[in-house]
């Protein structure tokens, strides 16, 4: 992992959407991963193998979704993440993006 304990974010407009097309492929393809997967909080851990840096911060991926403007503003306003992946940017306006 080139940044360890980076946060990253895959928004849709909404969470059936998010789980159908992003966690339940990746949870299929890479089983494994099921392990990490925290469902009441829609994230999965990202597991490190740093063997010589035991202090290392693992990277997290958030699934998450925004319904509205005022959804976009609570889920992003402090939210802090390295990279923000929008899926089907088209159903959400030109505010909740640069929001976002």
């Amino acid at each position: 992992m080139l940044l360890p304990g980076t946060i990253g974010t895959i928004v849709m407009r909404n969470y059936d959407q998010v789980k159908r097309y992003h966690v339940d492929p990746m949870l299929r393809d890479w089983p494994e991963l099921t392990k990490n997967y925290r469902k009441t909080e829609n994230k999965l851990i990202i597991p490190t193998d740093h063997h010589n840096q035991p202090m290392v911060t693992p990277s997290e991926i958030h699934f998450t979704y925004a319904e509205s403007l005022e959804d976009v503003i609570r889920r992003f306003r402090s939210a802090n993440y390295y990279a923000v992946f929008v899926d089907q940017a088209e159903q959400f306006t030109e505010a909740e993006l640069r929001e976002m």
